[in-house]
Formats: structure tokens, C-alpha cells, sequence
């Protein structure tokens, strides 16, 4: 135990402190506590990286300053914590002996409240699923929901973002057997070398031929050994919890923000639980992103969104402090770029319209003639359409740099997007809420993906994305089983686009694009009916793809329109 003392206050402070759980496992934590003889409440912080990283989730000092203990603990099997780092297997039972054993200290006031974002986050709702008496309050950030849907998405395996995390993880747990003097000299290079480009590494067929991961991570021979929603995920996934007050931050362009969403929403919701969603992406919360300057109140620090955090959480922890007030919802409106209070998620007063899909590449509100000829393209998966930033993580990249909206135009030379172009918008157009794509269409091959973009259309011709989803043929009917509609044979697809808040201004248009890849964001479809974690890029087949517009065949986007 040691003391730091500062200008204002000063702190006990206590690095790797012993927590056994019911198994007998040791995990380890780090203690930051006012210098007091009154219990405080205490914050904790469960973490699977390296523990000086995930102190930076949590300004310490200035937190044990406001009258808080801070505890910082490595989840099992990571840090100095236990062996055996299986992602969310354990997180509720420890979760639960952790909360019981801050509320246990004769340092604590009994009240325990979690903090963090992504993982996190994430352990904070499988904690909640324990019911842990300690526990009264939760801030989750940037947080997925059920894990399966935060590793596949309509099917598709979300291939960057799983890959990159899966290479991070493998590292950490190779780090000590390398410097305990163990002989990985062999897999350390393979990983360099894969890490060095990896979207090559994407590219790897079967995904299931990469050793050094079924040695290091064996977790990824699972996901990819599950690409439905079946028994295996349903055994890690989040338990219901009880009614717990919980601040929710979410991102436009985070990659989570569907289960940030859902995560508010599920029931029982507490009446003051609170959702915040920015123009921000998983790795960056300031007020430029990607290639759009949203203004200097979308950064987080300009709109005190920790501070607000903080005495959220204090209502909760600290005795005879009033329930906080105010609406549960606030957004940023992208394009209007201002800040708005709303009373739920999504918006009631929101009016859907449908923008359809014509034969003559237009997006109008008119449906379509009763004979309109299809639009067809060849999707290649030895040529899939290149990931161009938008709601990513990717392995390898700039986190914030290849996330958020960029001009499509490099796109334009492609022959295998579809793109549907509106008139120009005479009013500001503000679109708010969750957005979905029916899509009429037929392929050649006996499996194929269905993507759908939603862009904003500049006056000088840049065309930003605002938000996209996608579909596997094979899962149209939801992600808990297969089933294949045979070849050539017109189908009715639903592709989630999750949701946005976006002021399509005056001067612009409204374009949507349809293929049948975004990769790496999505591991490619290889045609054939197997998984692209089992099949060699020599037998991937090339799909003829047909789209269909007319009165039978409808195809269209809703769009949650707020009018002025």
C-alpha cells in the first residue's frame, strides 16, 4: 500500500491485491482510495488487457478526489489474474465476487457501481445478469450486447474486428510464456508476419488455417465453428438482469451501436436509465471524424459527458443524493450538428417513409410500375468491394482514421454496386431512428450476401456513407438456423442498416447502394454453400446477382423521417 498525496488530495494506493472467487481462482486488482476513515463507495473497473491500459478508462485521481474507491481488476486469465482467458465464459460469477467482495471491505460503504467501455462494458452487463445485491449502478460505453451479434452480423462474420481482437489477444497471452523463457520464438514471428498486413491476413482461405491462433486463442476455432446462433453462443451469452439505473454511451459510428442500443431498451429498464449517443466511433470521441467536421460541441470532453457520467453514478452510490432528472435520450443530429433531448429510443414521433428502388437507377417515394426489368451485377468474392470506413474496427488500421463517413467516389468504377440515386432535396430532409432494407433479389449461386449502404450525396458529388447492414442468404429467416433458397429464385431479404440520426440537407440527394460484399468489415461469402472459415479461395464461385423493382417485387429502404 502506498500514498500519493497532490495538490488537493491524496490517496492509498495498492497495486495487484488478491480477489479469490468461489472456484478458488485468484484475480488480481489494482486500489486507488481516499485517505479517509469513512467507508466511500466504490467503482469498479473489470478489464482483459494489460492493466496500465485500462486505467486510462477511469481518471483515478481525479475519481477518488470526488470520494470514491476505484478498483481495477484483470479478468481471469489476463494480467496477473488466474490462467485461461476464455472471453465471457466467467464473466457473471466473477463479476458477482468481485461486486461482493468492494461491498465486502471495511474500506467501502457497501454500494458498488461499474464503469468501462467495449469489454468493459461488456462484463458490467454480465455481471447485472448475477444480480448482485452490492450493485447499484452501471455506466457501459460503446458496449455490445449478446456476443454472438457482436462477432456476426446477419450472418456474416464481422471478419476485421473479430480477427483484430483474436491477434490482440493472442499476443497477450504469448507475452509471458516469451518472457518466462518458454520456445514461441516460432509462433512469435508467424504473428509479426500476419501482423504486418492484415487484411492479407483477412484474405487467408480456409480463415481456419492460421496455427498460431488455434495454439494462442482457441476461442476463434469456436466463433468460426459457429456461425449460427446456437447452443455454444447461447452458453456465454448475457443473462437477464434486473432494473438497474445505467448510463449507455453510444457512437454513430461505433461498431456496437446496435447492442448499445438494444442494451438500453431491454426490459425491465430502469426509469432513469440514461442513453447518449455522439457522432463518435468506437476508438475516437472528438468532434471531427472520418472525413466530416462535426463542430466543436460533438467532441465528449466539450459536452462534460464524464463529468455527467460521474454524478449519475454518485446518485446512486452515495447516501441521501437526490435520483438524477432530465429526458433519458440525447443525440447529436448529424448534419444540423447539434445536440437534441429526447424522451425514448427510438423516436414516437418519427414517420416512416419508403424510398424505392427503380429499374432507371432512381430512389423515389413512388412505387414502381407494375413490369420493370431487374438490375443485375457479378459478384466476384475474389474481388469483394473494399471496406471504405464507416461503423469499423478493423485489424491494423487507424481506429479513427478508417472509421466514420468518407467519400465513396473511389468506389464509382465498380461494376458491382447497384446505386439508386434520389432528386435533389428542395427542404432539409432529417432522418432519426432505425433503418431497414427490403430487398427483393435472386442469385446464381447456391449462398450469397446482400449489402445495402445508405449515402448522403454532396452537391459537388462527394457521397458519404451514413449507415449500412447486410444480410447471408442462408439466414434470412434469422440467425438460428440454415436455410438455402435454391438458385435463381426471388427471395424477400430484410437487412438491418441499425440506425442513425442525419440531416440530409437542402442541395443533396439520398442514394442507396446494393452488392454482395465490404470486406474485411464482413468475411466474404464463398458462393458455394460452405463457410469461408472451411473452403481454399480456389473453389469460391462467382455469383450472378439480380435485383427486382416492380409492383410485385417492391424493393425499398425506410426511412424514420422527423418532420419539422
Amino acid at each position: 500500500m502506498g500514498t500519493f498525496e497532490g495538490a488537493r488530495s491524496h490517496a492509498e494506493i495498492a497495486f495487484g491485491v488478491p480477489i479469490a472467487m468461489r472456484d478458488g481462482t485468484v484475480l488480481r486488482a489494482d486500489i486507488f482510495r481516499p485517505a479517509t476513515d469513512q467507508p466511500v463507495p466504490v467503482l469498479l473497473v473489470r478489464n482483459p488487457y494489460p492493466p496500465q491500459a485500462a486505467r486510462g478508462a477511469l481518471d483515478q485521481f481525479n475519481t477518488v478526489e470526488a470520494g470514491f474507491a476505484v478498483v481495477v481488476q484483470s479478468a481471469r486469465g489476463t494480467g496477473a489474474s488466474g490462467t485461461g482467458f476464455e472471453p465471457w465464459r466467467w464473466e457473471e460469477v466473477d463479476g458477482v465476487d468481485t461486486i461482493a467482495w468492494c461491498a465486502a471491505q471495511p474500506w467501502s460503504n457497501g454500494s458498488v457501481g461499474m464503469w468501462g467501455g467495449s469489454y468493459l462494458g461488456h462484463v458490467q452487463l454480465f455481471a447485472a445478469g448475477g444480480a448482485p445485491q452490492a450493485l447499484k449502478v452501471m455506466s457501459p460505453t460503446i458496449v455490445p450486447s449478446a456476443p454472438y451479434d457482436l462477432t456476426y452480423q446477419g450472418g456474416a462474420l464481422l471478419l476485421g474486428s473479430a480477427l483484430g481482437w483474436v491477434m490482440m489477444q493472442a499476443m497477450l497471452q504469448m507475452l509471458p510464456a516469451l518472457m518466462s523463457g518458454q520456445d514461441v520464438g516460432a509462433d512469435f514471428a508467424e504473428w509479426q508476419a500476419a501482423s504486418a498486413d492484415q487484411v492479407a491476413l483477412c484474405r487467408r482461405a480456409p480463415l481456419r488455417d492460421i496455427a498460431f491462433l488455434e495454439r494462442w486463442f482457441p476461442a476463434w476455432q469456436q466463433w468460426l465453428d459457429h456461425p449460427r446462433n446456437d447452443e455454444w453462443w447461447q452458453s456465454v451469452d448475457i443473462n437477464d438482469r434486473p432494473a438497474i439505473p445505467s448510463f449507455f454511451v453510444g457512437g454513430w459510428w461505433d461498431i456496437f451501436l446496435r447492442g448499445t442500443i438494444d442494451e438500453f431498451n431491454r426490459e425491465p429498464r430502469h426509469p432513469r436509465s440514461r442513453l447518449v449517443i455522439g457522432p463518435w466511433s468506437h476508438m475516437n470521441h472528438f468532434s471531427a471524424h472520418g472525413q466530416v467536421a462535426y463542430g466543436p460541441t460533438a467532441a465528449a470532453a466539450m459536452s462534460g459527458l464524464d463529468l455527467q457520467r460521474l454524478d449519475y453514478v454518485g446518485r446512486y452510490l452515495v447516501p441521501g443524493r437526490a435520483e438524477p432528472e432530465g429526458p433519458p435520450v440525447r443525440i447529436f443530429v448529424m448534419g444540423r450538428n447539434q445536440w437534441r433531448d429526447e424522451e425514448a429510443w427510438p423516436l414516437a414521433r418519427a414517420v416512416e417513409r419508403r424510398y424505392y428502388l427503380h429499374a432507371d437507377a432512381t430512389l423515389s417515394l413512388a412505387p414502381p410500375a407494375a413490369e420493370a426489368e431487374p438490375s443485375t451485377f457479378l459478384f466476384d468474392p475474389l474481388d469483394p468491394v473494399p471496406t471504405l470506413a464507416g461503423r469499423n474496427l478493423l485489424a491494423g488500421s487507424d481506429g479513427a482514421a478508417n472509421t466514420g463517413p468518407h467519400d465513396h467516389r473511389p468506389h464509382d468504377h465498380r461494376g458491382d454496386i447497384l446505386r439508386f440515386e434520389s432528386d435533389v432535396l428542395t427542404d432539409d430532409l432529417e432522418v432519426t431512428g432505425e433503418i431497414r432494407v427490403r430487398l427483393h433479389a435472386a442469385t446464381s449461386a447456391f449462398d450469397t450476401d446482400w449489402t445495402a449502404m445508405l449515402l448522403d450525396v454532396w452537391p459537388d458529388g462527394r457521397s458519404y456513407q451514413v449507415t449500412e447492414g447486410i444480410i447471408r442468404a442462408r439466414h434470412h429467416a434469422g440467425n438460428d438456423h440454415d436455410d438455402f433458397i435454391p438458385a435463381r429464385q426471388p427471395h424477400l431479404f430484410e437487412i438491418d442498416l441499425i440506425a442513425t440520426s442525419q440531416v440530409f440537407l437542402a442541395g443533396h440527394r439520398l442514394r442507396v447502394d446494393i452488392s454482395s460484399s465490404n470486406f474485411p468489415r464482413y468475411d466474404r461469402n464463398p458462393g458455394t454453400g460452405a463457410l469461408s472459415s472451411q473452403v481454399a479461395e480456389a473453389e469460391f464461385v462467382a455469383a450472378h446477382q439480380t435485383v427486382f423493382h416492380d409492383a410485385a417485387r417492391a424493393s425499398w429502404i425506410s426511412l424514420p423521417v422527423i418532420e419539422s
